[in-house]
Formats: structure tokens, C-alpha cells, sequence
């Protein structure tokens, strides 16, 4: 396929510029108690549970401003990265954050309330503590450190030495998930510690990641679903639809969700999109909103690697503001401003045409093994962030999310790119996006 870069635009028909910014969404901001119900539903407190849930016992005023805020509350309980709060009736709207981090509730109990596994993450396969540990020259128990490659490159190369295939790493910062690819593995081979944090394990064929990935055939939206918005818009904006080309010579396309702009090292600018969505083919065609009822906008030029990232070149003619959709109290979109890599416990927000506003926290940082071995060593490996929704969110996401950033709500920085939520089994619910920092080490902005 050949193309010129800046061409004249292809349009079918003259689009309908729709009102600027017409999806609404709800306004989430930090606040504190007395605004709480009216306002926001991210909590903030005199203290910060990120570094040290055991503040909330240990200091009556903190019990104290806990109480006040939740004064029905039979109890709590917290596994070091979620807080439980034991009410027969949780507040309206329910919280999604409470001292910096997320809250879910759980039923009241009768008698003391005991200390529980975590409800959302899966506890895997253990292995005994005399099989030892590795790594004992770092320590990361105490750490939770974002920067953790030091850790991920230890267990890399332990396991390339036991000839043990891996296809996951995934950092909670107390403890590290570590994906077997073979179910056959001889579990007593493998350590239990690594840099003083546990080893959990878990099989790839447990993990039931989807296959593909979020992308929605473009057929489904026919007749255009009143639920999805396949507004044509003038001009384009995170969280807009895009379409492919029909596959081959048949009548299908897929559809999926547009990114942020972001520049290059010379100068160059483009749009991220879901690399997965054009069929990783470089030169692909990119129709907004579908390739029946919309218009060309440019052509997929680049692909970051194999990390399901790639980078629309737009059509001359063709404009784009790097601005979220407005919500509903300002009025006024948000400015998205840049690349950055995540933390544990970010507040994350992203827009897709099929599901509107939706907000979670990056809970763990992940290095996955790529989908195509270049026979690369170090090019094997990208950086990933799991994202847990935030309560309300939608039960469960429709295909054609992916593509979607996810973006900071405090300073509006790109720092994931989303590919999928696992819909069954032990991780149901929780979300996966190539991590901004890919992006970054290859000197886009």
C-alpha cells in the first residue's frame, strides 16, 4: 500500500460538527470530608494510607477522621493496597478513594472483624520456604519503588537460568506475581523470595487474557447503536472513534478508540492508536468515525515495537486537540499534557465512544513477554500497568476500548495505553495497558 504523507483529505460528505466536547462525564475531584457528598468521591484525609496503612490504627486522630467520615462502619480491613470498609449500606455516591487509596466495601459481620485475603487479587500458587530465595543482595520489602528493573532483571535471568519459560512479571511492591508459561513446571525448582519480597505464581493459561484484544468488529456498529458515539466530529480528540479498512476483501472492519498526540525526537507529531485495530500493518488506513459512514484521517506509519502501539499520521486537512471530552461541573476539557510512567496507586481516567468516562487506579507495573520473539533478548520484554476500576465503573468493557489512554486526573499526563480487561477467572475486572514509559525510553513526548 502507498500513500502521500500530507494528502488532501478523503471525505464521503461534509461532517456535522457535533456540540464541541458533547459526551458528558462526571466530575471527580479531590476533596475533603465535608465536601464528600456533594462533591467528589475521592477522599482525601491529614493522612496518606500509600505508605502506611497501619496509620489508620495507630493514631487516634486518624481513627478518629475515619469514624467521622464513615460513622455507620462496623470495622475495616485492608491487604496493603485496598481498604475494606465493613457498612450494610455504603454512602451515596460511593467512594472510590479514601487517604490515596481505593476503598471497596464489604458486608457488616457479627463479632470482631477478621483479617482477610484480598478480594480482588487472586492469591496463586505459593511455594514452601525452604525452596530459598534469590536476589538477597536488594530489598524491596519496604520499598515499593516504581523503578523496580534491578528486581525484574534478577528474576529474568534466574529463570532463563532454569531454563524455566516466563511470560510475566508483575510488581505490587510487597510481592511479585511471576507467569509460568508451562503448565508442567517443576514448582520445586522455584524460590519463594525474591529481594525479601514473597513470589507468587500463577500459569499463562490461568490468566484467560482475552484473544484479541478490545477491538470491536466495525459490523457490530451498524445501524449505529445509540449507546455508541459514532459522532462525526471535525475535529479529532482523545477518545473518538476510528475504524480500519474491511478486511482483505471482505466486509468487515474494526473499530477501536482513538489516542493522544505525541512527538518524536525531530519534531514529528502523530496520534496514538490500537496498533491491534489496523492489524500491526504499517500503511494502514485510519476512518473516523467507520470506514462506511465517515472519512479517511491519515494512516498508521509507525508501530512502537510489539507493543500493540502505533502512531497515526494525520491527513493534511485534518486538525486535532489533545483534550479530554468536558465533564459535566467545569464545562471545560482537560488538557492532556504529556507522557509520564505511572505509580502505584495513580487515579487514572479514560474516555472511549463505547463507554464514556471511566476512572481506576494503577495498582501494579508489569514487564510482559512480547507477542513476537525478535530473538532479541532485551527487546523481549515491555512494560505494562494493571489498572483496577474504580466502583461504579462499567461492569464490564465493551470491545473497541482499546486504543484508550489512560491519563492522570491530577495532571492530565498520559501514563497508560489501553489493550484489555481480563474478562474471566481470577484477575475478571482488572485492565491492562502498555505502560507510556515504552514510549518515553524511544523519546517521544
Amino acid at each position: 500500500m502507498s500513500f502521500t504523507p500530507g494528502a488532501s483529505v478523503q471525505e464521503p460528505g461534509s461532517p456535522q460538527e457535533p456540540p464541541t466536547h458533547r459526551r458528558q462525564i462526571p466530575s471527580d475531584i479531590l476533596c475533603d470530608r465535608a465536601s464528600f457528598q456533594t462533591k467528589g468521591r475521592h477522599i482525601s484525609a491529614p493522612f496518606d494510607l500509600r505508605h502506611d496503612f497501619d496509620s489508620l490504627s495507630m493514631e487516634p486522630a486518624n481513627l478518629a477522621f475515619f469514624e467521622e467520615t464513615f460513622p455507620k462502619n462496623k470495622g475495616y480491613t485492608h491487604d496493603s493496597l485496598f481498604l475494606y470498609i465493613h457498612l450494610s449500606k455504603p454512602p451515596q455516591p460511593i467512594p472510590k478513594s479514601f487517604a490515596g487509596v481505593p476503598v471497596l466495601f464489604a458486608p457488616t459481620v457479627d463479632g470482631p472483624i477478621p483479617f482477610a485475603p484480598s478480594l480482588v487479587i487472586p492469591r496463586g500458587h505459593w511455594v514452601p520456604g525452604r525452596q530459598g530465595q534469590i536476589a538477597t543482595h536488594l530489598n524491596y520489602r519496604d520499598k515499593k519503588d516504581s523503578a523496580w528493573e534491578p528486581l525484574f532483571e534478577e528474576i529474568r535471568a534466574h529463570f532463563q537460568s532454569l531454563a524455566i519459560p516466563i511470560t510475566e512479571v508483575i510488581y505490587f511492591g510487597y510481592f511479585v506475581y511471576i507467569v509460568l508459561a508451562d503448565q508442567g513446571t517443576d514448582m520445586t525448582k522455584l524460590p519463594c523470595r525474591a529481594a525479601e519480597i514473597t513470589c507468587m505464581y500463577m500459569f499463562e493459561h490461568e490468566m484467560q487474557r482475552p484473544t484479541p484484544l478490545h477491538v470491536r468488529p466495525g459490523t457490530e456498529d451498524a445501524g449505529h447503536d445509540a449507546a455508541v458515539d459514532d459522532s462525526n466530529y471535525k475535529t479529532l480528540q482523545p477518545g473518538v472513534k476510528v475504524c480500519s479498512d474491511f478486511v482483505l476483501d471482505s466486509q468487515a472492519s474494526l473499530s477501536t478508540t482513538l489516542g493522544a498526540r505525541v512527538c518524536d525526537q525531530d519534531g514529528n507529531h502523530y496520534i496514538t492508536i490500537s496498533a491491534d485495530g489496523f492489524f500491526d500493518r504499517i500503511g494502514a488506513e485510519v476512518f473516523h468515525p467507520s470506514r462506511e459512514h465517515g472519512r479517511l484521517v491519515g494512516h498508521m506509519t509507525k508501530r512502537i515495537g510489539n507493543t500493540g502501539v502505533g502512531l497515526l499520521s494525520l491527513c493534511r486537512g485534518e486538525s486535532y486537540v489533545n483534550e479530554s471530552f468536558a465533564s459535566t461541573d467545569s464545562n471545560a476539557p482537560s488538557h492532556v499534557t504529556g507522557l509520564r510512567s505511572a505509580k502505584q496507586f495513580d487515579v487514572v481516567a479514560m474516555d472511549s465512544p463505547y463507554t464514556g468516562y471511566f476512572e481506576g487506579h494503577v495498582m501494579a507495573t508489569s514487564r510482559r513477554r512480547n507477542r513476537d520473539d525478535d530473538g532479541a533478548d532485551k527487546q523481549q520484554w515491555a512494560e505494562a500497568d494493571w489498572i483496577f476500576k474504580s466502583p461504579g465503573s462499567s461492569e464490564q468493557l465493551p470491545d473497541g476500548v482499546c486504543g484508550s489512554i489512560a491519563y492522570d486526573i491530577s495532571d492530565y499526563k498520559v501514563l497508560s495505553f489501553f489493550q484489555c480487561e481480563i474478562k474471566e477467572g481470577p484477575w475478571k475486572g482488572w485492565c491492562v495497558g502498555t505502560s507510556a514509559t515504552e514510549l518515553l525510553k524511544r523519546g517521544y513526548t
